[in-house]
């Protein structure tokens, strides 16, 4: 398959290629950037499914953080931010939090406007039961780099188990007509790109799943479960009903690139299930500048990939999330 980076070094140049090594040299922890490199922008709250391995599954005050699920970054406040950014070095903005992005009606606004401002690569996620043919065009003529669709299936008897939802035909459906006026367009973005998160349930058709999409887009990826419950009575249900092996995360690179903007203007550390539990501002309060360069940011990044017992217990929920049978 083509790598996404790949394609787009070719097709925007010397600036992709920029972005791209500064990127690479905050994970050799060579130097810490006046501003993030990318942006995560959770525009509004919620989801159209409930996964079980989802914390949307459970009513959001059981959640460990608290927020406002009623607000909206709104798009006079958005337009701020991406001006600041550009003016500092901002090169990626991301359309996800712990949600649904096109239940945003007017995300196409967001993603214009980030590319009409020079951002080079702007993306989301998406289920894609929302993607009819309307917001298709509305996605295509935005300008969005990259869309990557959460499957996690090759067939709808898989789907259905790990979505609950019936939707795998209409999903399969949605990325068609995608596809389709993408190339009667004339279109070279949105570049596309398939996920698989490989758990007990479906890693016997990833095989399948590859064969079945790597000549339809223009990429894909697989990674590992993460199991958002610890501490929560659902921790080992969930664990024993998705962990198929264990993955390690040896470094955390994110406090040296990004920040997430949460719908209620809470800006967090990272876009892991725990970072909610990290306030480092408000974008109603302070601007990303401040927020990036302040006392609780620096250190977050001084303590994420200490021992154990230094870490944030965000951190630590974080990585055990990875791991079988780590209960905090």
């Amino acid at each position: 398959m083509n790598n996404i980076y790949k394609i787009l070094e070719k097709k925007i140049g010397v600036d992709f290629l920029n972005y791209r090594s500064k990127w690479k040299s905050t994970e050799k922890n060579i130097c810490i950037l006046k501003y993030p490199l990318h942006l995560n922008f959770e525009l509004t709250f919620g989801c159209n499914l409930k996964c079980d391995m989802c914390l949307h599954s459970i009513p959001f005050r059981t959640w460990n953080y608290k927020s406002n699920p009623k607000k909206k970054i709104e798009f006079e406040h958005y337009k701020k931010i991406i001006d600041e950014g550009v003016r500092y070095g901002l090169s990626s903005v991301e359309f996800n939090g712990i949600n649904e992005p096109l239940l945003n009606k007017d995300i196409h606004k967001y993603i214009q406007y980030a590319k009409q401002k020079g951002i080079l690569m702007t993306s989301l996620h998406t289920n894609a039961l929302l993607l009819n043919k309307d917001m298709s065009e509305k996605i295509i003529n935005s300008g969005l780099t990259l869309i990557i669709f959460s499957i996690d299936a090759f067939s709808k008897e898989t789907y259905k188990k790990i979505r609950k939802n019936n939707g795998y035909e209409k999903v399969i459906k949605n990325i068609d007509i995608l596809l389709k006026m993408k190339q009667e367009k004339r279109s070279d973005y949105p570049l596309t790109k398939v996920s698989f998160a490989e758990n007990k349930i479906n890693y016997t058709e990833l095989n399948d799943f590859i064969r079945f999409w790597k000549h339809r887009v223009d990429d894909y990826s697989v990674s590992s479960f993460c199991n958002p419950f610890i501490g929560k009575q659902r921790y080992q249900e969930i664990e024993n009903k998705y962990r198929l092996k264990d993955f390690d995360l040896n470094f955390c690179y994110e406090p040296y690139q990004r920040l997430f903007i949460r719908n209620s203007g809470e800006v967090v550390p990272c876009c892991s299930f725990f970072g909610g539990e990290m306030i480092l501002g408000n974008i109603y309060e302070n601007s990303i500048y401040k927020i990036w360069n302040n006392k609780k940011t620096k250190e977050i990044r001084l303590l994420v990939n200490k021992g154990r017992e230094q870490q944030p217990l965000a951190c630590q929920k974080c990585r055990n999330s990875l791991k079988s049978n780590k209960l905090i």
